[in-house]
């Protein structure tokens, strides 16, 4: 993952470079022609080229003018082209492509449909029309732009002049494309009109009127020539244009057009007053410096700039034919009574505005993109190159992306961790259930029992009237004091740890709200966040539910121990009380029944000696009774010794895993995301060796069956 970086400061350079190397190494060998695509195929062709034309109805249907589907003869004389042995290095790159965005970065639908058209031009093996896009924010005069360039005063008709200005009235769609032709025609997102700048340039002007910046840059990409329009105030420093920089820096043919007055009292750093000339070459270098700025930003090599500034103010450029347009007759001949200072202002205006430089040297670049399209057969090839090394950018940037957003993710996991860790810590130092407030608590209960036995059940109570109420008056001891603080206390820690689990939770979702549907489309519009997992979330959802702690969720070995007490160990107490009055009672009839049946009726001792004898049975009887009290009440308390212990280890355990549940969707909020951080930086490294060997390896061969499959399919 280290490589990530370096690779992505210096892609514009290593892909031009290999581009340039392959097309040495690959041009020795023989050119391998695509097949013929069949009826079937071209009539696919046509549905899409209909369904995904950005609205373009009018370039549709002069498509099905020379191909339908239902005239499927026309096709034998359709020109066909082998596809040169460049440009199938570039489909098949393209393809390569394709694949790894599909199969490794997650999958883009509008790069995805962008290199789909790519192939599928490559593969249908006709020429098109070059593609002239203009883009820019609404401020720059974009559209007042191709007014200018298709406007001729001396030959146009008014109805072509006004189907000119009005093209914008019918505009419903994403683009506006403006195509040559004899007479008039127009269509809801279209127009032919004749132009003689357009006759000379042979291409179809796309005025990019979207405001959606991902279409936006499919156009601009799938263009031959850009014109990129920029207000001479804010320059690059405009949504429109900040949003589209990075994919087109560097693209071969792109200019970027300075349109309007330059005032220089708004230039910065100028602090005299200055010339149109000299305003513009400060606007220049603020522009340079801009271009510079943004190549850094993006790590693109600064030899990689190709970018054409120019200037133009279409709003003299308007009014110089308006001037020239004044100076014609009905009869087209020169106006005496006004010629000459119609003229003047006509030429003043015209050289001040610049359009004569402008149109001409897009004239001659236009001219050689197409000359460089004649030698390759009719294909426009350094626009597919570009999109190639786009796409490639585009990876390189998703890598990144994911660079920063494992750290990102690595940092929030570790602030989660370090909370989770230090509320841990605090509920074990805070909660109340620590060996001395318990024991504490205990002995609070025992004396109570204790004052009870003492004063109520006292033994000689127990053997005379009490016995039957043992189980009475110490059950409802137990039940009255036994661990009642302690339980207020435990129901308050347990309402505590429910607050401090609904806010860790809260805090996990958080986290993985950064990932949702909505937060990734501000990011990257029409994409998926590859952390966003529905089933991941509904798994910590179900979490939450099953784990929701109650302010009751700690009084459990409170409530189970109680009932051991009053179940098991004071109906043992109440057993012993009647065990000990019982054999009381038993032993002292049974020696008074001896002594008094040896001394009467048998006459073996003397009246006082029986009762005497008698006396000493029943004493002893009642101290053989006192001894079974006190080992009942003894046996009561071990029980209660037991309780006591077995309370704290209870309570001890049950914390244990009342914090597990506290931390329970956090913990496995964690778990889950670095399971999926590394399962996506495994994915990243995969991804950067596959696009290097893509790009840079000099002595691939051209894999002709996989080009015809893809290219063709």
């Amino acid at each position: 993952m280290s490589a990530l970086i370096p690779a992505s400061r210096v892609a514009g350079r290593r892909i031009l470079k290999s581009a340039t190397l392959k097309g040495q190494k690959h041009a020795r060998r023989a050119a391998v022609d695509l097949p013929t695509v069949s009826s079937s195929a071209w009539s696919r062709k046509i549905t899409t080229t209909s369904a995904t034309s950005n609205g373009h109805g009018l370039q549709a249907v002069l498509v099905k003018d020379v191909v339908t589907p239902g005239n499927t003869d026309a096709l034998s004389d359709v020109p066909r082209r082998p596809l040169p042995l460049s440009m199938q290095q570039t489909a098949a790159r393209l393809a390569d492509t394709l694949e790894l965005l599909e199969g490794e970065i997650g999958g883009n639908p509008e790069w995805s449909r962008r290199i789909e058209s790519a192939l599928e031009e490559l593969g249908s093996g006709l020429s098109r029309k070059g593609r002239l896009a203009v883009y820019g924010s609404p401020e720059s005069g974009f559209r007042t732009v191709v007014t200018t360039l298709l406007a001729d005063p001396l030959t146009q008709s008014d109805e072509a002049r006004k189907a000119i200005l009005d093209r914008a009235n019918e505009e419903i769609g994403e683009t506006f494309v403006t195509s040559y032709g004899d007479s008039v025609g127009r269509d809801v997102n279209g127009l032919v009109v004749d132009s003689p700048w357009l006759r000379d340039a042979a291409v179809d002007v796309h005025e990019v009127t979207t405001r959606d910046t991902s279409r936006a840059i499919s156009t601009l990409l799938e263009s031959d020539v850009v014109l990129l329009v920029l207000d001479p105030v804010r320059l690059l420093d405009t949504p429109e244009i900040t949003a589209i920089l990075s994919d087109l820096l560097g693209k071969p043919d792109v200019y970027f057009i300075v349109n309007g007055e330059i005032e220089s009292n708004g230039l910065r750093d100028v602090g005299a007053s200055l010339d149109q000339e000299q305003a513009r070459r400060v606007t220049r270098k603020l522009l340079e410096d801009q271009l510079r700025s943004s190549r850094s930003a993006f790590g693109l090599a600064e030899k990689a700039a190709q970018e054409k500034i120019v200037f133009l103010s279409t709003h003299k450029a308007l009014r110089s034919m308006d001037a020239l347009r004044s100076t014609l007759t009905v009869g087209e001949t020169i106006a005496l009574n006004s010629s000459e200072h119609a003229f003047a202002k006509f030429r003043e205006e015209y050289l001040e505005s610049n359009l004569g430089a402008v149109s001409a040297g897009l004239l001659g670049d236009i001219r050689a993109v197409r000359e460089r399209a004649d030698i390759s057969g009719g294909v426009y090839e350094g626009t597919y190159a570009w999109l190639a090394e786009s796409a490639s950018r585009y990876i390189l940037r998703n890598l990144a992306d994911v660079l920063d957003e494992t750290r990102e993710i690595e940092a929030l996991c570790a602030q989660h961790a370090d909370l989770l860790s230090r509320k841990r810590q605090e509920l074990r130092r805070d909660t109340f259930t620590s060996g001395e407030a318990i024991k504490e608590e205990m002995d609070r209960a025992k004396r109570g029992v204790e004052e009870v036995l003492r004063k109520r059940l006292v033994w000689w109570k127990v053997m005379s009237w009490r016995v039957d109420m043992v189980a009475e008056e110490v059950g409802r001891e137990v039940e009255e004091r036994w661990a009642v603080e302690l339980t207020q206390k435990l129901a308050f820690e347990a309402g505590r740890l429910q607050a401090i689990q609904k806010n860790l939770n809260a805090k996990m979702f958080d986290v993985l709200s950064n990932f949702s549907p909505e937060t990734s489309a501000q990011r990257a519009p029409n994409t998926a966040h590859p952390y966003h997992s529905p089933l991941f979330l509904n798994r910590l959802q179900r979490l939450a539910f099953e784990n929701d702690i109650t302010p009751t969720s700690l009084l459990n070995p409170v409530l189970a121990r109680r009932n051991q007490l009053l179940r098991f160990s004071v109906p043992m107490l109440q057993a012993r009380a009647h065990k000990m009055t019982w054999t009381t009672i038993s032993l002292s009839f049974l020696f008074s029944s001896a002594a008094w049946t040896t001394a009467v009726p048998l006459e073996l001792i003397t009246h006082s000696t029986g009762l005497a004898a008698g006396l000493l049975g029943s004493l002893a009887s009642v101290r053989w009774g006192v001894g079974l009290w006190a080992k009942a009440q003894k046996k009561f308390w071990q029980d209660w010794s037991r309780v006591e212990e077995g309370l704290e280890e209870d309570l001890g355990g049950d914390l244990e895993r009342l914090l597990g549940q506290v931390e329970g969707v956090g913990l496995a909020g964690l778990k889950g995301v670095q399971e999926m951080v590394v399962r996506r930086q495994k994915r990243a490294d995969k991804v950067d060796v596959a696009l290097r060997q893509l790009e840079f390896t000099e002595d691939r061969d051209v894999r002709h069956d996989e080009v015809v499959e893809r290219v063709t399919a």
